[in-house]
């Protein structure tokens, strides 16, 4: 896939036109190395058309604009996805790593009214709701 197309999958994906797409990406104020000046939204169609290359120097506005890492507008198979994770993952900083740790501890802990309801449920109760859970994870995972 080329990177235009992948630019117009992500503008599909969260619901953005080309022209807000393009009036986003002016207001970086992203200069031409040929002119100097701030491109226009006439070559930002052109781009996304595929009739002109994007400048490399672009990429970094781009990414911006769609909020996703540059590597993403060249290729988001899963190959790739881990591997940046893993060079994240090698060089995270203090800051980083306590993000990442709040995001996760958020995502998986139960709210606390679920957890001090948890001690009066029966066994049977609990063995049931364990079941139903494996069994939706397991239909999850196949996706």
């Amino acid at each position: 896939m080329e990177v235009f197309e992948i630019i117009n999958k992500l503008l599909e994906e969260r619901g953005l036109t080309k022209r807000e797409f393009a009036q986003k990406l002016i207001a970086l104020e992203p200069k031409s190395n040929r002119t100097g000046e701030v491109i226009s939204e006439n070559i930002i169609y052109a781009y996304l058309s595929g009739k002109t290359s994007i400048q490399s120097h672009l990429i970094p506005y781009i990414s911006d604009v769609l909020g996703v890492p540059e590597q993403f507008l060249f290729d988001e198979t899963p190959k790739v996805r881990k591997k940046l994770l893993h060079h994240l993952l090698e060089t995270l900083s203090e800051e980083e790593y306590s993000y990442i740790n709040d995001k996760l501890s958020k995502k998986t802990k139960l709210p606390e009214e679920l957890t001090e309801l948890y001690s009066y449920a029966p066994a049977p109760l609990i063995k049931k709701f364990e079941i139903s859970l494996k069994k939706i994870k397991k239909i999850t995972d196949e996706f």
